[in-house]
């Protein structure tokens, strides 16, 4: 009896742990975002389908872009930094799962993400690549 004690406890002990995230802070990106709309240079992406996820937990950023009709998925993994209004994500590029996805506009190495617009469950997010296209992600706290 005395061991199956020790056995819960040691249980709830390890469950308590792992529902911390960097010290209990999760800060304002942590989480799953749906991109609900998706706009080029100011121009909304009509065919665009709603499908795009950006992710944020730790030190780790994750594209995600599912296809419904198929039940499948791509989806990229990098590295991400975040002060002020600038989010700095980092691809590496190393294979195919540190590649940014094409939607995305972004490019292998560093891309810095203006947060426009941060309020509860929604987000403004703006990027320029280095060829001078903006590409404006509106986001929803899924």
């Amino acid at each position: 009896m005395k061991e199956l004690k020790i056995l819960i406890v040691a249980f709830v002990c390890l469950l308590a742990q792992s529902c911390t995230c960097n010290d209990g802070d999760i800060g304002p990106l942590w989480g799953t975002w749906r991109v609900t709309e998706l706009e080029i240079n100011n121009e909304k992406v009509e065919d665009y389908s709603g499908t795009l996820y950006f992710c944020f937990q730790a030190s780790v950023y994750v594209q995600r872009y599912v296809y419904e009709e198929i039940h499948g998925k791509d989806e990229v993994t990098a590295a991400w930094e975040y002060e002020g209004n600038d989010l700095l994500i980092y691809f590496s590029g190393v294979n195919g799962s540190h590649k940014p996805l094409a939607i995305t506009g972004m490019q292998i190495g560093e891309n810095l993400v203006e947060v426009v617009k941060s309020s509860g469950d929604n987000m403004t997010l703006s990027y320029e690549n280095p060829d001078g296209v903006v590409y404006t992600y509106y986001l929803k706290k899924w």
